[in-house]
């Protein structure tokens, strides 16, 4: 077993791990569950870049999300690994996600993907493919109506208008999410955008291996190649 006692245990006994397809897992973290824990204990385990990052980071939920993002996905790949997670660092990217190195050396034997909403953070990750993860926390007060304008072709927001009112706020999530994660899988690996991904034809199974699911007041979408 990896040695992630460096990571502490309050942390480590709070994060869920759930089995995807395809050789990939999600790994979670609810921070209201450790909202006592002093962050700054915390910050020995980022390396020089990662730290630089999170220091330029002014808003303060965002700084902890930041923060315990990394963490997460430390872990996460430690146990993969089956390294110490000291032994991981990060080379930040400003408009991407950061690539890890091991020992020094850039490593892309695990792809993963992280996302955040409210006090949830997630990170997926897969052994064989490019995975793009996106979560969303419902809330009642999101005006989804609103947002259908920005984010949603027009086949979509007719879609959606047809839905029943009692599950119509349900599908918004679930095609918003994976629109966000088919999003993420194809930055992760700087793809062409095609655009018949975005609209309901391509959200199948045509282009690679969705998942998409409700967990309480979170819905969590993960697309991998296929």
């Amino acid at each position: 077993m990896p040695d992630t006692q460096i990571i502490p245990q309050e942390i480590i006994t709070t994060i869920k791990r759930k089995e995807l397809n395809g050789n990939a897992e999600i790994w979670m973290l609810d921070t209201d569950q450790i909202s006592g824990l002093d962050e700054t204990t915390l910050l020995p385990l980022l390396d020089q870049g990662t730290l630089l990052r999170y220091s330029r980071i002014v808003h303060r939920q965002r700084r902890s999300q930041f923060l315990l993002g990394r963490i997460l996905l430390k872990y996460a790949l430690s146990e993969l690994l089956g390294i110490n997670c000291h032994r991981i660092a990060f080379q930040e990217n400003s408009n991407a996600a950061p690539v890890y190195l091991i020992d020094g050396t850039v490593s892309e034997n695990i792809r993963f993907s992280l996302s955040h909403s409210k006090n949830f953070i997630a990170c997926a990750t897969s052994l064989t493919a490019p995975i793009g993860l996106d979560i969303e926390k419902m809330e009642n007060s999101r005006n989804i109506d609103a947002i259908s304008q920005f984010v949603f072709l027009e086949e979509e927001k007719r879609w959606l208008e047809h839905q029943p009112e009692e599950s119509r706020r349900n599908h918004f999530y679930l095609l918003w999410t994976k629109k966000e994660a088919c999003y993420k899988w194809q930055s992760s690996q700087n793809a062409v955008k095609d655009a018949r991904m975005f609209g309901l034809n391509g959200l199948n199974d045509s282009f690679g291996k969705w998942e998409s699911w409700i967990d309480g007041p979170l819905v969590i979408s993960v697309f991998q190649s296929p």
